[in-house]
């Protein structure tokens, strides 16, 4: 698969080797030339072809097999009210991509297509035809702007978005994965907007319905009404169920590009991150569950998933915490290790005997008692510390803490942290370095407020 990430260094080296031979007069300039004008076309094209995923994934198809009809641009007083009117008539939920302008003008629109049970997601503030030239801060604004017109007008926060005009650039593409939106493509392009023909129209347009899962159309494009009951009427007659989009039924030809590891792949899970916001009834429950005078006890496996190693470092153990500082982390296999964090010191015992800890693994037997710590006394979820983010994975929690502070950055991309939301009992924590390092702990058999063995935090 072909993605900035991977083609952006090998062209890279070589452009410089062709101007290195031209400068040193072993060729001419035509080689160098060609190379430049190639990689412009692919980044062209990768721009222009939302689908591909060349920037950032986006969702190209939906998962069940349905047909989702989509409309870019809207709302228009003159225009969307009649597209309502029919899909009310044939019984027909779709998704709007809402510009935030246009909301803002129109939000009684707005309200009506979430109020008749339609989706709504961001088109971006303003679609300005400067969206692809826009710095990673100023497109980052457009999409918050966006959704913020789309929650004062309906009282809902948007989960989908769709880049204007379909365009992605480097920029473009780190704003829409920090706005935690889930970018949707599509893959039938009516091109309703340069014919007004309806019956030109459907002629090039349902013959492929029948392949098709999500469809871009315009609700201000002159035959879009038409257009839309020609389609409704075909994918009826072959079989074909329409839906509005939900970000559980979406999948992409290729993970989402928002980390190597912190995201599953739409395509193999079936599941796609979903922002939440910190007053959703799942993360008060997380919230009440936490208790300053915490206790747990659990087993876990863990890999260490190192750059310029072909397969992870397995590990098994077990550990114990109390409130406020107390940790023990005991590992089983390879080998066995056990610490002990309290009060600031870590000791170490290896091999039935203690000896002083490095100054690597205070920092990281300390790092693992604060945030174990924080988790299970609320105060990851609270203010201060690393700013938390929520979402909802399937049937999982995902809490992401991140940074922000430059000496911490250095080391810790993200930590993210997994729960079962039957019972919110700790599942998963993964720890994300920049140079694309991980440790991934997977937990199993916690007991909360058990009794802990008298001696558990002392060594021999």
């Amino acid at each position: 698969m072909l993605t900035h990430r991977n083609t952006l260094w090998p062209a890279v080296l070589l452009h410089s080797l062709l101007a290195a031979g031209f400068l040193m007069g072993w060729w001419g300039a035509w080689p160098l030339i060609a190379s430049l004008a190639m990689h412009l076309a692919l980044l062209a094209w990768g721009s222009a072809t939302p689908s591909a995923g060349f920037f950032i994934g986006h969702a190209t198809h939906v998962m069940d097999g349905s047909v989702a009809l989509t409309y870019d641009d809207g709302p228009w007083p003159e225009h969307t009210p009649a597209l309502l009117d029919l899909l009310k008539r044939e019984d027909v939920k779709a998704t709007f991509f809402c510009i935030g302008q246009r909301v803002d003008r129109a939000p009684g629109i707005a309200r009506r297509i979430v109020d008749e049970g339609h989706a709504i997601g961001v088109h971006t503030q303003h679609h300005s035809w400067r969206w692809g030239f826009m710095r990673e801060r100023r497109a980052l604004r457009e999409i918050e702007l966006c959704a913020r017109a789309i929650e004062r007008a309906t009282g809902l926060k948007p989960s989908l978005m769709r880049p204007p005009f379909g365009v992605t650039s480097p920029a473009t593409a780190r704003a829409m994965k920090a706005s935690g939106l889930i970018p949707v493509a599509w893959d039938l392009r009516t091109f309703d907007t340069r014919g007004t023909d309806p019956q030109r129209l459907s002629a090039r347009v349902l013959p492929r319905l029948k392949d098709a899962s999500i469809v871009l159309m315009h609700d201000h494009a002159p035959g879009a009404a038409a257009l839309s009951a020609a389609i409704i009427s075909e994918a009826k007659k072959i079989g074909r169920k329409l839906v509005r989009l939900e970000p559980s039924m979406l999948r992409s030809v290729i993970c989402f590009l928002l980390t190597p590891i912190a995201w599953s792949c739409a395509a193999q899970s079936g599941a796609v991150p979903v922002p939440i916001s910190a007053d959703d009834p799942i993360v008060l429950r997380l919230r009440e569950q936490a208790r300053p005078d915490a206790r747990v006890l659990a087993e876990f496996s863990q890999e260490k998933r190192i750059k310029g190693l072909s397969q992870p470092i397995l590990s098994e153990g077990r550990f114990a915490f109390e409130a406020p500082d107390r940790l023990r982390w005991e590992v089983f296999a390879p080998e066995a290790l056990t610490a002990v964090a309290s009060g600031g010191r870590v000791r170490m015992m290896e091999r039935g005997a203690e000896r002083p800890a490095t100054v690597r693994e205070r920092q990281i037997f300390l790092g693992i008692q604060r945030l174990v710590g924080s988790m299970l006394t609320g105060k990851a979820y609270g203010e201060g510390g690393m700013p938390v983010s929520f979402f909802r994975e399937g049937r999982e929690l995902l809490v992401e803490l991140r940074p922000d502070q430059a000496a911490l950055k250095s080391k810790v991309e993200r930590i993210q942290l997994r729960f079962p939301i039957e019972t919110l009992s700790l599942g998963e924590m993964r720890m994300l370095r920049p140079n694309g390092d991980a440790t991934i702990t997977r937990f199993k058999g916690a007991k909360h407020d058990a009794a802990l063995p008298e001696g558990t935090f002392t060594l021999p």
